[in-house]
């Protein structure tokens, strides 16, 4: 196809398509398909304001992801799922198009009021990005498998993680990884993330309980120092500080020598409840009531509700029961995880369900909402609403 190269020509081409050109709208650009279109080397993407404002500070964008994994989109603080929307119209790809919005727009010479420009590719859809949960069941699964059991079990052939190569393995901004770190109890050993192997922490964490009643210290002071000293034929000083970081936090005053730990009710609470409750399956509730309140340090009480996201317990059973069933352990995917959750139990309440699905929400969509996604609300026969699954299990 022959192209107008002049004004006249634009005019006419114009005029035969049924338009009128309008003086004031120049210059005229006049695009052709380069002789090498290709349709696989540019991909669209769609940025909500938020990462478009990121972008503009000089932030850096990140996608995440394996072969076998879904792509994500992380910011420093974020992460979005990346979906494919196929569009009905072809756009093309022109590197030097102006549009109305440039200032340059209308700068220019007389002689460049028509411009030549070449289409370098074809797109027939686009990445659109959306806030999405990150996906931490890597992480989980790393940190189980480079669990730290002791000195004398450290072994050379244990792959070890340090935070860049978390980034490069997780699908989770460095923000929302950090958090994980947290939240999963991991500390950092030699330039690598760890966690400490649960009959270890365990372990570690009850002989510093049991220094409490041999010294007669208050759960509200426990000397890091001493700990140490007392504790290190057994364990390594770092490993003691971190329980005691774990359960509890630091507390000096200006005038304390050692560095002073003050332990976390609901916490130590937590962690004598597990404690009892992983190997036991169903306990009776009235006995297991009775030895966690004896386990825990003096001045401490214990209370089921401490345990919501912990455990389950049935007291209409005949005895009530009540048995380990934490949150952590449930599947990452919404589908997996409401299929398991009733399951377990066909109707709940929603102070029973909320903590198990609490970490579902995102900054757009609550727990509440996702609930309703999967489950239908009722009254039972106390006039007490329930949900029950939407889904036959």
């Amino acid at each position: 196809m022959c192209l107008p190269r002049g004004v006249e020509e634009v005019a006419a081409a114009a005029k035969s398509a049924g338009l009128k050109m309008n003086p004031k709208k120049w210059p005229v650009q006049v695009m052709k398909f380069s002789s090498g279109l290709n349709t696989v080397d540019y991909r669209l993407l769609e940025l909500p304001p938020q990462l478009e404002d990121s972008l503009q500070t000089g932030e850096t964008l990140v996608v995440r992801g394996q072969i076998q994994e879904e792509a994500v989109l992380c910011s420093q603080t974020a992460t979005y799922e990346m979906k494919v929307v196929d569009v009905s119209n072809t756009m093309l790809i022109c590197p030097r198009l102006r549009t109305p919005e440039d200032s340059s727009f209308k700068e220019q010479k007389m002689e460049d009021v028509i411009r030549h420009l070449d289409v370098c590719a074809t797109i027939g859809s686009y990445y659109e990005v959306r806030p999405c949960r990150p996906r931490l069941a890597k992480l989980k699964q790393i940190l189980q498998t480079s669990a730290y059991k002791g000195p004398e079990l450290e072994e050379l052939s244990t792959r070890l993680y340090s935070l860049e190569d978390l980034l490069d393995s997780v699908q989770a901004s460095e923000k929302e990884l950090l958090t994980a770190l947290q939240q999963f109890g991991a500390f950092e050993l030699n330039g690598k993330w760890r966690i400490l192997e649960v009959q270890y922490e365990e372990g570690a964490f009850t002989s510093i309980l049991t220094l409490l009643d041999e010294k007669m210290w208050s759960y509200k002071s426990v000397p890091l120092g001493e700990c140490c000293m007392l504790l290190e034929e057994l364990y390594p000083r770092f490993v003691v500080k971190h329980c005691l970081e774990l359960y509890g936090q630091k507390c000096t005053s200006e005038d304390d020598v050692d560095d002073i730990y003050c332990f976390d009710e609901l916490k130590v609470c937590q962690f004598y409840a597990e404690y009892l409750l992983r190997p036991a399956g169903r306990f009776n509730i009235d006995d297991f009531l009775e030895s966690w309140q004896q386990s825990v340090p003096s001045g401490m009480q214990t209370s089921l509700q401490q345990l919501m996201g912990l455990a389950l317990w049935d007291l209409d059973a005949r005895p009530p029961v009540i048995w380990h069933f934490p949150a952590r352990d449930l599947p990452e995917d919404s589908t997996e995880r409401f299929a398991r959750l009733f399951k377990t139990r066909t109707k709940w309440t929603l102070e029973e369900i909320e903590p198990f699905i609490r970490d579902l929400a995102t900054e757009k969509i609550s727990a509440n909402a996702v609930l309703l996604k999967y489950a239908r609300m009722s009254t039972n026969g106390l006039g007490k609403k329930v949900f029950n699954s939407k889904r036959p299990l």
